[in-house]
Parts: structure tokens; C-alpha cells; sequence
């Protein structure tokens, strides 16, 4: 779980060709869907201005300063 409870979906930053898709907790199976499209189309490079402003706040580089809402 990260610590503001969201997932983890991005190319990671030090590693060529490493796509991560983590994080998700006990919200994979309600989030799990959606992030494997978002994924494959992050992988396929037919990723939408919606898709691209999602994979900002879900970086894996984002700064993690707020804390997990549904604690």
C-alpha cells in the first residue's frame, strides 16, 4: 500500500523497459480492470489526454506528501 493510497502505474524511472502496476491493495479488485487498460495502452502508445493526466497523479516519481484518506 502506498502511503497515499493510491496505486503505482508507470514506466519505472531507473530501470529500461520495467512497467509498474502496484500498489492496489485490497482495491485490486474493483481497480484491477481499468489500470490492465490504462496499462495496455500506456504499452501500446494509445494512451488519451485523459489516460495521460491519470499516469501523472498515479507516477511512479510523484511526490507522496498526503496521507491515505480511508484509514
Amino acid at each position: 500500500m502506498t502511503p497515499d493510497g493510491f496505486p503505482i502505474l508507470g514506466w519505472a524511472p531507473e530501470i529500461s523497459n520495467l512497467l509498474l502496476g502496484i500498489g492496489l491493495c485490497g482495491q485490486g479488485f474493483m481497480l484491477g480492470p481499468s489500470c490492465g487498460e490504462l496499462l495496455t495502452r500506456l504499452i501500446t502508445e494509445k494512451t488519451t489526454e485523459q489516460d495521460k493526466e491519470t499516469l501523472t497523479i498515479l507516477s511512479p516519481t510523484r511526490s507522496f506528501n498526503s496521507q491515505e484518506l480511508l484509514k
